[in-house]
């Protein structure tokens, strides 16, 4: 097309070039489009099994927290599994996890890292919890965690 325009004797000159630098525009969009289609696409996932939740980028595993490195609190009356305190924000799911640099148990936001929307981040967050009821039952889950994740008759 920009050779038939360029060819042609009744267009103008300025018509011309506005027209040869759109084609020149849109050949570059086209070009920078196919390179983006052969870069090497990522694909993440969560998933939550018999041994944990792990999270997985292409096929190579990112982190895991598994239910054998899960800590009973070190305030023995308090609960091992909890949520944070409500502010603006969703309250997140804690839990209580060993840290070898400083050799005792903290609590640790069980947080999704991932830059894009997860839709099922409660539902994968829920299982994480009902694994922690089946595989862990030493483990003591705040009432509130049970009914956020709509676990009350799940618990013995």
């Amino acid at each position: 097309m920009a050779i038939s325009v360029f060819n042609a004797k009744e267009i103008s000159v300025e018509i011309r070039v506005v027209l040869i630098a759109l084609f020149m525009a849109i050949l570059c969009f086209c070009v920078w489009m196919l390179f983006q289609k052969n870069k090497k696409s990522m694909t993440t996932h969560i998933i939550v099994d018999e041994k944990g939740l792990h999270h997985y980028c292409n096929r190579d595993i990112l982190y895991s927290i598994t239910y054998a490195e899960l800590h009973p609190n070190p305030e023995t009356e308090k609960y091992d599994v909890l949520l944070t305190e409500y502010d603006e924000s969703a309250p997140s799911l804690c839990i209580h996890f060993f840290e070898p640099a400083l050799k005792q148990a903290t609590r640790k936001t069980v947080n999704l890292n991932i830059d894009k929307v997860i839709t099922n981040g409660n539902s994968l967050l829920k299982n994480f919890v009902k694994g922690i009821l089946i595989f862990r039952p030493d483990l003591k889950i705040a009432p509130n965690v049970l009914d956020l994740y709509q676990l009350e008759g799940f618990r013995k």
